[in-house]
C-alpha cells in the first residue's frame, strides 16, 4: 500500500475530527522550528501532508492539551533525533537515506504506537467501522488478531484493542520493510500467538492476586532486562568533522517524505 497524502485542509479536518484544533499558520510554524517535517510537492505550491504529519501533528497537540510547552515538546523531539543519530553512527548505518532508516526501525509506526498508548481510555469504545479506519486496512490485521486469539470477533472494541490492533500492524509493517529480516505472515502469525500464550499465563498470575500485582510485573520485568542483549554500549556523538554525522542531521531536518514509501 502506498503512502496516502492529503492537503493542508484535510489534515486540519482529520485532526478536528480528533478533538484538535489547529490552523495552517500554526502547522508552518512548527515546520519552521523543526518539529514537524516538510510536506511532499508533487507540483509547485500544492503541499502534500502524509501520515506521519497526522501522527506528529496528534502528538504536539495531546501534549499542549495536557500542559506541555512548545519548547519542551521541540526538546523532546530533537533529544529523539539526537538519539537516532547516535544509533546511526553506533550501528554504523547507511545515512545516505534517513527515509530507509526510518523504515527499518519504524519510528514512525512507533511514534504512532506511542501515542495510542497515552490515549488508552477505559470508556472510549470504538465500532468495527471506526477500527478498519483508524487501521487504514480492509480488516486483514482484524482478522488476524480474531484468528490468534488475541481479540474476538465483536460490534464494539474498546482502545486497549485498537492498541492491540495497532502493534500487529505495526509488527506486520516494520517486518515487511525491514530487508534483514522476514517477512513472511506466516512466521508473524507464529509470533503473535506465542506472545498471546505468554500474555494469557502472566494476565492470570496477576489477576490472581491483584493487590499485588507489582510482584509479578516487576519479576516480569528483572527476568527480561537480565536476558535482552546489552553488548551494544552507547558512545558519546560529537560534531568534530564527524562527515557521518553532519550528513545525517542534514537529512534528518530537511527530510520530505519518499513518494514511493510503501507499507
Amino acid at each position: 500500500m502506498s503512502e496516502y497524502y492529503m492537503k493542508m485542509k484535510e489534515l486540519i479536518s482529520r485532526l478536528k475530527a480528533d478533538g484538535y484544533s489547529i490552523t495552517g499558520r500554526m502547522i508552518k510554524h512548527y515546520i519552521d522550528i523543526g518539529i514537524l517535517q516538510k510536506p511532499e510537492y508533487k507540483c509547485p505550491n500544492q503541499a502534500l501532508y502524509a501520515d506521519f504529519h497526522y501522527i506528529r501533528l496528534k502528538r504536539i497537540l495531546s501534549n499542549k492539551k495536557a500542559g506541555k510547552s512548545i519548547a519542551k515538546i521541540k526538546d523532546e523531539i530533537f533529544k529523539e533525533n539526537d538519539d537516532l543519530l547516535i544509533k546511526i553512527k553506533n550501528d554504523d548505518l547507511d545515512s545516505s537515506n534517513i527515509n530507509d532508516i526510518i523504515k527499518k526501525l519504524g519510528i514512525v509506526e512507533r511514534e504512532e504506537a506511542d501515542l495510542i498508548k497515552s490515549e488508552l481510555n477505559d470508556n472510549k469504545t470504538y465500532t468495527k467501522v471506526d477500527i478498519l479506519e483508524k487501521l487504514d486496512s480492509d480488516g486483514s490485521i482484524l482478522d488476524l488478531a480474531v484468528d490468534t486469539g488475541v481479540i474476538s470477533d465483536k460490534d464494539t472494541y474498546n482502545s486497549y484493542e485498537l492498541y492491540i490492533l495497532i502493534c500487529i500492524k505495526n509488527l506486520i509493517k516494520v517486518k515487511k520493510q525491514n530487508k534483514n529480516a522476514s517477512g513472511q505472515l506466516i512466521e508473524r502469525i507464529s509470533e503473535i500467538s506465542k506472545l498471546n500464550s505468554i500474555a494469557n499465563e502472566i494476565s492470570y498470575l496477576i489477576n490472581s492476586d491483584k493487590d499485588n500485582s507489582w510482584l509479578y510485573t516487576y519479576l516480569l520485568e528483572s527476568i527480561v532486562l537480565s536476558k535482552v542483549d546489552k553488548k551494544i554500549i552507547r558512545k558519546p556523538m560529537t560534531e568534530d568533522n564527524d562527515y557521518k554525522y553532519k550528513k545525517a542531521l542534514e537529512d534528518l531536518e530537511s527530510m520530505e517524505f519518499d513518494k514511493n514509501y510503501e507499507g
